[in-house]
């Protein structure tokens, strides 16, 4: 893709966010199938609730075809498939990226690839997978060390390899999402490098959430409570220290002045001040995720943000989401997070990928500076 056509399509989506946004529609969706999970990250504490969130009380294929077939009718155009590990639902996965495919939702695919072998690779391409990100930190052991579980750079390399040998006309695009802590952040280059060997679009390095028990206990609204999953599982902070956030932002430095077969997209942490690495706290920016990104929970339930599993605006089994997104409920945390009365906004990243026009435009100012100083 070109400059100037990734450019148009960044900008026309940032317009299209905003609009929608002011009409309090939906455009994007993020589908929590399971939140069951095979790996044992220090960053993030889903695993620990394997417990709670059994297979038995997932939703069936038929539940959820009725599901997609609401999202389809309110006009969903985009869909990332989540969890805890989407694999372990193989049961359903396909399908419902053939539902997207020939209903023209554009669908994303994270992934652990601690179960994607070549048969699933084929499956996966051959369903019409548009996007497929793969999680790694770091490369050897490195990254079991964050991912708590044992050869886990090898498997994301073999999956990886097993994707880019099945995919046809260069689809689905295989991108590779690098969390950026103290525990990695020196082996960045090792990680590009490594990458380069193999069938990789674009390398997105992204800054670690780790969230404060005082702002989760003051953002409660109506007395629910958020509970963000991506931060520490180990009662230990992984921020950095100024001294390595310095040190990081010296390797970004170096990294944008080197040639890479693959690209390497630094823009999240190289807009990210200090203070993001080394307490959590991230820029303002306009926040369009409870406008414009609906989360659905393995159970069915629409919810107005990620980070709040509890706060139900209704079930998509039982109500069209033309009823329930733009609801009374939804409207109250709306009102909160635009009047800055939800702390934990302050410890998100999410807003980064969702950005309004102003943002995007300050975004690309920002590059084209870059590019003509050398810095």
């Amino acid at each position: 893709m070109s400059a100037i056509t990734s450019a148009i399509r960044d900008f026309s989506g940032a317009l299209q966010r905003d609009y929608k946004s002011r009409r309090v529609r939906a455009v994007n969706s993020l589908v929590y199938f399971t939140f069951r999970c095979t790996s044992r990250c220090k960053t993030c504490n889903i695993w620990k609730r394997n417990a709670e969130n059994r297979a038995g009380s997932e939703l069936s294929l038929a539940k959820w075809n009725a599901i997609l077939e609401n999202l389809r009718n309110y006009g969903i155009k985009s869909m990332e498939i989540f969890g805890g590990d989407a694999l372990l639902r193989k049961d359903l996965i396909y399908d419902v990226i053939r539902f997207c495919s020939r209903n023209g939702i554009t669908s994303y695919f994270p992934t652990n690839s601690l179960l994607l072998d070549d048969e699933t690779a084929r499956n996966l391409v051959e369903a019409g997978l548009d996007t497929i990100y793969f999680s790694l930190d770091d490369v050897g052991e490195g990254n079991d060390l964050i991912r708590g579980q044992s050869g886990t750079a090898e498997l994301v390399k073999n999956a990886i390899v097993s994707v880019g040998r099945a995919r046809k006309n260069g689809k689905p695009s295989i991108n590779v999402i690098t969390t950026i802590s103290k525990m990695n952040y020196r082996d960045l280059p090792d990680l590009i490098r490594f990458a380069e060997n193999l069938p990789v679009d674009v390398i997105y390095p992204r800054v670690m959430e780790e969230y404060s028990a005082r702002n989760i206990e003051d953002s409660a609204i109506n007395g629910i409570r958020p509970e963000p999953y991506f931060t520490s599982s180990d009662s230990e902070s992984h921020l950095m220290s100024e001294t390595d956030a310095r040190a990081f932002k010296k390797i970004i430095s170096k990294l944008k002045r080197e040639k890479s077969r693959v690209h390497v997209s630094l823009d999240a942490v190289d807009e990210a001040g200090i203070e993001t690495f080394t307490r959590g706290i991230h820029r303002d920016k306009r926040c369009l995720v409870c406008t414009n990104l609906v989360t659905i929970d393995p159970k069915g339930n629409a919810l107005p943000c990620p980070m709040y599993n509890r706060y139900i605006l209704g079930n998509l089994l039982e109500d069209d989401l033309e009823n329930i997104w733009g609801n009374k409920k939804h409207r109250e945390f709306i009102r909160r997070q635009r009047r800055s009365e939800i702390p934990i906004c302050r410890n998100c990243s999410l807003r980064t990928y969702y950005p309004s026009f102003p943002d995007n435009l300050k975004r690309y100012m920002r590059k084209t500076v870059c590019k003509l100083t050398g810095k």
